[in-house]
């Protein structure tokens, strides 16, 4: 810290990150005491135009998400991955309730809907899908792993 004081670098600049990005870039972010993980992400989404909330951050050979409300600074000179997400709305008529998910977007939407809708009881086997935006009723069949329209 004395040597950086003598260069005339503030301490502080020297913290940060390492996202690996989407698109296989990768950019240096600073990391500040006293700042969540989730406001860290939020201006480098906002210049990706990507919603933070349709995004996971791990650490580079980790399986699992970080916890986006814990203090940035536990990143302080660690290797990132950001992954977009899909998110959902899922209305499950038959019981008034609506659900909201998050996905990886290759991830089959049966894969994702079948252990949701079999917490409430349902079966998929029994449900019809709708895309709000438009007027058809689509078949479980139909949708794939590309679709990205809920």
């Amino acid at each position: 810290m004395e040597r950086d004081r003598e260069r005339g670098v503030d301490s502080l600049t020297l913290r940060q990150c390492n996202i690996n990005l989407p698109d296989g870039t990768c950019c240096s972010v600073p990391v500040r005491a006293g700042f969540s993980i989730r406001e860290l992400l939020l201006g480098l989404c906002e210049k990706l135009c990507i919603n933070v909330a349709a995004v996971d951050l791990f650490l580079v050979g980790g399986e699992k998400p970080l916890v986006l409300d814990q203090d940035c600074m536990t990143l302080c000179s660690r290797d990132l991955r950001l992954e977009k997400r899909t998110l959902f709305r899922l209305d499950l008529v038959p019981i008034n309730r609506s659900v909201g998910l998050k996905a990886k977007p290759t991830k089959p939407v049966t894969e994702v809907l079948r252990p949701v809708v079999a917490k409430y009881g349902l079966q998929l086997n029994d449900l019809v899908a709708r895309i709000v935006s438009y007027s058809v009723w689509v078949s479980f069949i139909l949708i794939h792993s590309g679709f990205n329209y809920f």
